[in-house]
């Protein structure tokens, strides 16, 4: 497998991990499925790591975001915007949202990369 087709697979898997394990998991533990799934996974370079982790993430954050947000008649997302002095574009509170948790499992899916590279021996990151 080329090292492109493993940060795809890695996506995917990270998408899947993370949209089962929000079901009954605080937020949070998108960093676990993150941290889990770059263990399990080929080696790659430590940027392609964050990559994997962010992307994973705000591919399942942002659609879920919307519908979550068209199912309640945008009322929430602006009651936040309100709260915390935002434009009232929910678009922009969803991108403000994904962002941060896609930084959470890019920084857990590198935290992994090194971690399995730190005992490994003979392999540079």
């Amino acid at each position: 497998m080329t090292e492109k087709q493993t940060v795809l697979l890695k996506i995917v898997l990270i998408a899947m991990v993370a949209g089962i394990v929000q079901q009954v998991l605080p937020w949070w533990s998108i960093a676990i499925a993150a941290f889990v799934v770059e263990q399990l996974g080929g080696k790659n370079r430590p940027a392609y790591s964050f990559y994997a982790g962010f992307y994973g993430i705000a591919v399942v954050w942002i659609p879920y975001m919307f519908y979550v947000d068209y199912k309640n008649s945008h009322i929430l997302s602006h009651r936040i915007c309100k709260l915390f002095s935002l434009p009232e574009y929910p678009i922009l509170l969803m991108l403000l949202a994904s962002i941060i948790g896609g930084s959470v499992a890019g920084l857990a899916a590198l935290s992994g990369n090194y971690f399995k590279s730190f005992f490994t021996k003979n392999e540079v990151a």
